[in-house]
């Protein structure tokens, strides 16, 4: 009787304990979303006329055509990131074809026809803030040298420009099951 008892009791912490090292264990796996932010009057018609599970593939053209739409630059842009919430690392979206595409994490952008590159350095600054520094290089050249910041609680992003803060909202939007991520880092 005492094995029995000694046996269903060393079951019932060994079950108990599985539940609190997997709640308690950090996972390396990344926690991508993207995020995209713009000018107020963009940010309202999205929240009013897009979904945001659409915005990854559908609606990227979509949100090109916005532009010739919808008077100037100034009133109606937008932009956006794929990330890492965990760590901060910034990624990029590659199509393999028409039904493939892959998310990398993004060091470097080359346009060889342009002889344009851009840097990217992405970090984490605490829970809430992720900074990415964007440096755009013409020719061998650095002729851009941007940061942008990210404050993932108050989905809003500040970057300063001509010595002006500015400060746009945001809003997550999810990456779809099928996108492939690829976890290597190379540069």
């Amino acid at each position: 009787m005492k094995k029995i008892s000694l046996l269903i009791l060393l079951f019932s912490f060994s079950f108990l304990n599985m539940g609190f090292i997997n709640k308690f264990k950090k996972s390396d796996e990344p926690e991508i979303k993207g995020i995209i932010c713009g000018s107020e009057k963009f940010m309202s018609y999205l929240n009013k006329n897009i979904d945001p599970r659409k915005i990854f593939r559908n609606d990227h053209q979509i949100l090109n055509n916005l532009y010739d739409n919808y008077g100037s630059f100034d009133d109606w842009f937008w932009y956006y990131s794929i990330f890492d919430i965990k760590s901060g690392q910034l990624y990029g979206v590659y199509k393999e074809d028409d039904n493939l595409e892959t998310i990398q994490p993004l060091f470097v952008d080359e346009y060889p026809s342009q002889k344009t590159k851009f840097v990217f350095t992405s970090e984490k600054k605490n829970k809430n803030t992720l900074i990415i520094n964007i440096d755009r290089y013409e020719n061998g050249k650095l002729t851009l040298s941007s940061t942008e910041v990210y404050n993932l609680t108050e989905l809003t992003s500040s970057s300063v420009e001509d010595g002006k803060t500015y400060t746009d909202k945001c809003i997550y939007y999810p990456i779809p099951n099928d996108v492939e991520i690829i976890n290597s880092i190379s540069r």
